[in-house]
């Protein structure tokens, strides 16, 4: 059996190096990347019953034949097989007004495909010395002994950045705005002094917020020397990160609905700055407790990590920051930088969009690891990766 299995664990591990071939006529768009995710669905389905039917009628089977193992083998490398040719198909894509969503669809297949090929090796090393895989999992070496050989094909990290860009195309299509940008209008002759006062007011108390995040990415901060428990205290900020993307997600989506009407409500849009100044308050102050977390061993690599996602989140808060209070500051000198009428409604803004930090994904992997490898307490571990398991590819779809 793993024999079997190592021509395709092979070409699992060569699928990075390998060109992206194949013809690319067909441009991507919504019809396009709705039937592949459709399509992805019932690969899953197919992967599950070809990796179902392995472990019931070889791996499981005391009596199985070669017979048995090689038709089981073929079996799971036409699946994996499919994967691999949609993933190449898509990567080859050139045209079409949403080739961006081919690119991040691509990246889940390439996600789930990692996943694939992590178990066929462990499967693998397993087979060949299954007593140092038992000895690894911390099981008992005598006796009575179950190996956990199952294959986790729960959507990766990445699909929170193709939810992201499915949920923006969705708006902007619905409401017509211009991709990635928010319109204010400046009047319709032109910006009055009134109008140009209260674009400065909102820019000025935005301002203190940047300064406020760029102060703290700044900061440094001294580990506390006290005996408390890591793992406790790591588990709130799993948390945390998870809800702040929501959170910075409706505040942008209020500051777009707020900021692009021609009678601008000024209570409303002074709440907005104040949430929008809220979230970069907590933030600011997970990111102080992360990095005073006393760490040991392997748990200084999820600290880093933990940290280094919230810097990479107010890094992208502090960014859009200093773009829209240089605009709201002086609305008319952005204008005639970008060659754009001085007058009625304006795109103008950057839109408050956060996306899924690079750290997020590999947090996401550090966990997974801690939980395989059994190095630290179990049900923390499955309860951490529960938190930062991100979205189940079920709930991922177009609405045409």
């Amino acid at each position: 059996m793993g024999e079997a299995l190592r021509p395709l664990l092979s070409k699992l591990k060569e699928r990075a190096d390998a060109p992206a071939v194949g013809e690319a006529a067909e441009p991507v768009t919504v019809e396009f990347l709705s039937q592949r995710l459709r399509e992805l669905d019932r690969a899953i389905a197919r992967l599950e019953a070809a990796v179902e039917a392995m472990m019931a009628d070889v791996i499981a089977k005391e009596g199985a034949d070669d017979t048995d193992v090689y038709r089981a083998v073929a079996r799971l490398e036409s699946r994996v097989d499919d994967f691999v040719d949609d993933c190449a198909d898509l990567r080859c894509r050139t045209e079409g007004d949403f080739l961006e969503g081919a690119r991040l669809l691509a990246n889940v297949y390439d996600g789930l495909l990692g996943r694939i090929e992590n178990w066929l090796e462990d499967l693998v090393e397993s087979i060949v010395d299954p007593l140092a895989a038992v000895e690894r999992k911390g099981l008992p070496t005598s006796g009575y002994v179950e190996l956990p050989l199952k294959l986790n094909i729960d959507a990766p990290q990445r699909i929170a950045e193709l939810q992201d860009w499915v949920d923006r195309e969705l708006r902007r299509r619905d409401t017509g705005q211009v991709e990635g940008a928010v319109a204010i209008h400046l009047g319709r002759e032109g910006p009055e002094e009134a109008v140009l006062a209260r674009l400065k007011r909102i820019g000025g108390a935005l301002r203190l917020t940047q300064t406020l995040v760029a102060e703290e990415l700044k900061a440094s901060v001294k580990p506390r020397w006290s005996a408390l428990d890591i793992k406790s205290e790591m588990f709130p900020h799993l948390d945390r990160l998870q809800r702040f993307d929501g959170r910075l997600e409706r505040v942008g989506e209020c500051w777009s609905d707020v900021v692009s009407v021609a009678e601008v409500d000024e209570e409303e849009v002074d709440k907005v700055v104040v949430r929008i100044a809220g979230c970069a308050d907590q933030m600011a102050a997970g990111y102080r407790e992360v990095r005073s977390l006393n760490a040991s061993g392997r748990l200084v690599r999820g600290r880093d990590l933990l940290a280094l996602n919230y810097r990479q989140s107010l890094r992208q808060l502090e960014i859009w920051l200093s773009k829209t209070v240089e605009v709201l500051v002086d609305p008319l000198a952005e204008c005639e930088r970008r060659g754009l009428p001085a007058r009625g409604r304006v795109h103008l803004l950057a839109e408050l969009r956060p996306t899924v930090p690079p750290a997020d994904r590999e947090l996401a992997e550090w966990l997974e690891d801690m939980r395989l490898r059994g190095e630290e307490d179990a049900a923390f571990w499955n309860t951490a990766v529960a938190v930062g398991a991100g979205i189940l590819i079920g709930g991922l779809f177009f609405d045409d």
